[in-house]
């Protein structure tokens, strides 16, 4: 499906797991506050990088699993943060996000938690099952050839303004996990040296030298 959408076809897409940029920009975050949320990293004793974000933090569990409840007193990251601290410090919609990323990367990337890019449906909020986006390939086929772009959105609800087309019309950009698939290269057949020489190491125009060494008259 992603490789699908690359290639041009109407297969929307959203990389689960990643906090909603705009929102963290418009609430006016420092990339050091939005790193200690996710992403932010520091080297070990070893000079290895080590995330010690919030949401990076495998035990944070800001949720419960059985009721959907959120844990306020849920920790996590090198600085142990609350649930309760973040909504005291950055307010209702960062903890909202927070706990929808928590939640995402429990599901669909438990281990790496840096968010993966799935095949989403934007009116449901959630990802497409396989049988829909093939019908999605096929009726709408594949368009212009253009690698990396991708109908990448940061929070589904920004297109369920536009109505049920917002799905497939909003508006594009370049996602942050895009990857360009370029064709495999094709093998080309040597030309063969004028002469029934054979070209010596050094480049073209190097002089051919015959079964006996000697350098040919040019």
């Amino acid at each position: 499906a992603r490789r699908g959408s690359h290639l041009g076809a109407g297969v929307p897409t959203k990389v689960a797991g990643r906090l909603n940029e705009r929102l963290m920009q418009q609430r006016g975050l420092s990339e050091r506050d939005a790193g200690l949320l996710q992403g932010g990293c520091l080297p070990d004793s070893d000079g290895i990088l080590q995330d010690v974000s919030l949401l990076g933090d495998p035990q944070f569990r800001p949720y419960d699993e059985r009721t959907g409840e959120w844990r306020w007193q849920a920790r996590g990251g090198v600085l142990q943060l609350s649930l309760e601290e973040v909504h005291d410090r950055f307010g209702e919609d960062v903890t909202w996000d927070v706990v929808r990323c928590a939640r995402e990367l429990d599901k669909y990337d438990a281990s790496r938690r840096v968010g993966v890019e799935l095949p989403w449906h934007m009116q449901e909020d959630r990802e497409l099952e396989p049988a829909e986006v093939i019908n999605l390939v096929a009726e709408r086929g594949f368009g212009p050839h253009r690698p990396g772009l991708v109908p990448y959105v940061d929070d589904p609800r920004d297109a369920l303004a536009g109505g049920p087309e917002a799905i497939f019309h909003h508006d594009r950009h370049l996602s942050p996990y895009a990857q360009a698939y370029a064709p495999p290269r094709r093998g080309r057949g040597r030309a063969q040296p004028r002469g029934g020489g054979r070209a010596v190491a050094g480049g073209v125009g190097a002089p051919l030298r015959s079964a006996r060494g000697s350098a040919s008259p040019g």
